[in-house]
C-alpha cells in the first residue's frame, strides 16, 4: 500500500507491520512515517437527523454531504452518496468531531424500488476503541493517544 500526503507528487509505501487490520469491520489502519502528526482526532457519538460530510479521493478530492439515518452501539448509516476511493473516509459532523468510518455503501430499496445509496460505517467512538486497542503498536506519543467520548463506552 502507498499513502501520498502532497496530492500524489510523492508516495510512501506501508510495509505490513505497519498496518492493521479489524476483519469485522472491513476497516485497516496504516502508520506513517512520511508526515508528523500533531494531534489526533476527536471523537464523539453521532446523533440521529445530524449532518454529516465524508471526503475521499474518488475523481480527485470531493466532498459530499448528507444525514445520519441510524445509529447503533458501534455502526452508523448516512444519506451522504460516496463513491469508490472514500471507503475510509471520516464522517465529520458540523463540529469537526469525527462520528463515524464510511466502510461500503449499499442501494436501499422502498416499496421495491432501488433508491440513492445508503452510505454505512463504523462509529465514532468504535473506531476511537480500535485506535485505543493498537495504541502500543503505534507508538503514539501520549499527545496523540485517542480517548473515548464517554466513560460508558469503555465498559463495551
Amino acid at each position: 500500500t502507498e499513502i501520498s500526503h502532497d496530492g500524489g507528487k510523492t508516495w510512501e509505501t506501508i510495509p505490513f507491520e505497519r498496518m492493521f487490520t479489524a476483519l469485522d469491520w472491513d476497516v485497516r489502519i496504516y502508520k506513517t512515517t512520511a508526515h508528523e502528526y500533531t494531534s489526533i482526532a476527536h471523537f464523539r457519538n453521532p446523533v440521529l437527523g445530524e449532518i454529516v460530510t465524508g471526503f475521499g479521493v474518488a475523481a480527485d478530492i470531493i466532498g459530499t454531504t448528507g444525514h445520519v439515518l441510524k445509529v447503533t452501539d458501534s455502526a452508523i448509516a448516512t444519506s451522504n452518496t460516496i463513491a469508490g476511493g472514500m471507503s475510509g473516509s471520516a464522517l465529520v459532523g458540523e463540529d469537526g468531531a469525527v462520528v463515524g468510518m464510511t466502510t461500503r455503501a449499499d442501494a436501499a430499496r422502498i416499496q421495491g424500488f432501488t433508491t440513492a445509496y445508503i452510505n454505512y460505517g463504523i462509529s465514532g467512538p468504535k473506531l476511537a476503541q480500535l485506535l485505543i486497542g493498537i495504541q502500543s503498536q503505534l507508538a503514539l506519543p501520549p499527545k496523540l493517544a485517542p480517548t473515548l467520548p464517554s466513560a460508558e463506552l469503555q465498559s463495551q
